[in-house]
C-alpha cells in the first residue's frame, strides 16, 4: 500500500519517542532506530511523500552512523615482475611450432563447371 507524509510523520514521531526515552542506553537506542530503518517502506510506495521520505533516511542514517565516510584505501602492492626471462633463469617457449601454420589445413578450392 503506498504510503502518504501522514504515516511518514508518524514514523518520524516514534523516531523521537526513542531518542527522548530515559529507559534505552545509548546502544539500544541504536539497535532500535537501525530496526526502524529496516522497517521503512520502500521509496517506490512513498511516490506522494518523497520529500518526507528522504528526510526521515537522513535522519536515521545520521542517528545510527551509516552517513560516516568510508576512509579510502591506497592501492596495494603486487608482486615483483621478473624483468627478463623466468625467475629461475630457463627460457621456456609459449607456443610449439611457431613457424607452423596455425590455422591448420586449408581447404582445396572447388571448382564449379558454369553453364554458359
Amino acid at each position: 500500500m503506498n504510503k502518504t507524509v501522514f504515516d511518514m510523520v508518524d514514523i518520524l514521531t516514534r523516531i523521537e519517542a526513542v531518542l527522548a526515552s530515559t529507559l534505552l542506553s545509548k546502544a539500544q537506542k541504536t539497535v532500535v532506530l537501525g530496526e526502524i530503518s529496516r522497517s521503512l517502506p520502500a521509496h517506490q510506495l512513498c511516490g506522494t511523500c518523497v520529500g518526507t521520505y528522504n528526510l526521515t533516511q537522513d535522519i536515521l542514517g545520521g542517528l545510527n552512523g551509516s552517513t560516516k565516510e568510508a576512509t579510502p584505501k591506497g592501492p596495494k602492492k603486487g608482486a615483483e615482475v621478473p624483468k627478463e626471462g623466468s625467475s629461475t633463469g630457463e627460457k621456456k617457449e609459449l607456443l610449439r611450432h611457431t613457424d607452423g601454420n596455425r590455422r591448420g589445413k586449408s581447404t582445396s578450392a572447388r571448382v564449379v563447371n558454369k553453364a554458359s
